[in-house]
């Protein structure tokens, strides 16, 4: 891989439902990582498997993706023999937090150091088994940041320690009650993001439940600065309180972190590798490509990504698919209205038949 630095760490970042590698959830964690950080970082864009309107396929779809992107590791680890695995850590957001999950059980070059689990998706993995699913097994250190849990993501423990910044539950103080969902799922990003510009900002107790620690019964116990610089000792439910604006941690800090709107446009020197994963409709050889957030001059060697390598067949089926669905309905719907018609046409015939019958009997005892 071009210009890939052995000697730095690795952060692997994972969208979630919907999303892709431009959202806004995205950005805000790689510019944080950019511009704080000397670093290689990758993001896998995994929209053709992620993308709606329905959500319980992009579920079903975690785990091809999760199958991609445990190959491009095991790759990545091969070509530079095995320094990328060092120091690697995989953040994912949403349905992207179980991809990493699954990625790293299929990895088959050695265990994953990290892996930071942004409000994991719950709908459709509560009842799949630890290999479908993240769980403390897949790293060497797990850690979960839970923000709109028991709906949304998981309430309970998932990893080797799980943050509940205000409860763990929606509204997370900066939410709306129109948005309380939604937004309290993202700011688990918008934390972790903060936590990279400002490592000691969020101070989190070693508590058993946010009414104890609410009441005091836990600032005694063991803290652990909650993000991207959690101790990999850290084991256990940790809990903390955030401001209501931005910056968001109460600890200390040397800058606030920016607005996950409105992520910064400078991408500093490192990069961003870029795998444009394929559903069912696409091609399983479909090339990777590479999208470099430098300064600098663009290697030549590099194809530039911009999601407009998708096929018009793929693009085309895509968009027929709702009305084939549609149109396999209507035929299936139309079957049955014939089938009762023809069941009703029977019974009034053997009624009608039964009652001649009736009528040539009476006849014939008449004489």
């Amino acid at each position: 891989m071009t210009d890939f630095n052995t000697d730095t760490a690795t952060v692997i970042i994972v969208h979630g439902y919907t999303e892709s590698h431009d959202s806004n959830t995205v950005q805000a964690i790689r510019d944080a990582y950019l511009h704080a950080s000397d670093l290689n970082v990758v993001v896998f864009n995994w929209w053709m498997l992620a993308r709606g309107p329905h959500y319980d396929v992009a579920a079903r779809n975690t785990m091809e993706a999760g199958r991609r992107l445990a190959n491009f590791l095991d790759s990545l680890i091969r070509e530079t023999q095995t320094t990328a695995l060092r120091g690697l850590h995989i953040v994912g957001f949403s349905l992207g937090a179980q991809v990493a999950g699954i990625a790293a059980s299929q990895l088959k070059t050695g265990l994953v150091p990290r892996i930071t689990a942004l409000d994991p998706a719950k709908p459709k993995f509560e009842i799949r088994t630890n290999d479908e699913r993240l769980d403390a097994g897949d790293a060497e250190f797990v850690q979960v940041i839970h923000t709109a849990s028991g709906f949304l993501s998981f309430l309970e423990p998932v990893g080797h320690a799980d943050f509940y910044p205000n409860g763990g539950k929606a509204p997370q103080p900066p939410c709306s009650a129109e948005e309380a969902l939604v937004c309290s799922h993202r700011m688990a990003c918008t934390y972790f993001a903060e936590s990279v510009y400002r490592p000691l900002a969020f101070p989190a107790s070693l508590c058993d439940s946010w009414n104890n620690f609410k009441q005091g019964k836990c600032h005694g116990n063991i803290k652990v600065f909650m993000g991207a610089f959690a101790p990999t000792s850290a084991r256990g439910k940790f809990y903390l309180k955030t401001n209501s604006e931005a910056p968001y941690g109460e600890g200390q800090g040397a800058t606030a972190a920016e607005d996950i709107s409105t992520p910064s446009p400078n991408c500093n020197s490192s990069y961003a590798t870029d795998i444009n994963s394929k559903n069912s409709l696409g091609s399983e050889n479909a090339p990777r490509t590479t999208q470099y957030f430098s300064n600098g001059p663009t290697d030549p060697s590099i194809q530039v990504n911009n999601d407009t390598h998708v096929s018009k067949t793929e693009r085309k089926a895509a968009a027929t698919s709702p009305f084939l669905s549609i149109f396999i309905l209507l035929i299936v719907l139309f079957v049955i209205f014939i089938l009762v018609l023809s069941l009703n046409v029977v019974m009034v015939y053997c009624r009608w038949a039964n009652v001649t019958k009736q009528k040539r009997s009476f006849n014939l005892a008449s004489f």
